[in-house]
């Protein structure tokens, strides 16, 4: 993205940060967070197919940012969402 503006990596994330209030990796862990409640809600995926589309290659580390995210497990929030 940087590149095909003409600025450096640095410079679009200052930028970024400006706009947004928060760095592009703060803004792709908001998305994560949202589109798994999204995919709880309107799909019958099983959490490791979340995890996988979510880009987690394994299931500790979506475990991890699950419920570093809600505070709870995955399938603890599958059940909350789901009920």
């Amino acid at each position: 993205m940087a590149k095909e503006a003409g600025k450096s990596a640095r410079s679009v994330q200052r930028a970024f940060r400006r706009l947004y209030g928060r760095t592009v990796q703060e803004q792709f862990e908001v998305w994560r967070r949202e589109l798994l409640v999204e995919l709880l809600r309107t799909n019958r995926l099983y959490m490791k197919e979340i995890g996988d589309t979510l880009g987690y290659g394994n299931g500790s580390t979506f475990a991890r940012a699950c419920q570093d995210w809600t505070g709870c497990t995955p399938k603890q929030l599958e059940a909350r969402v789901l009920s």
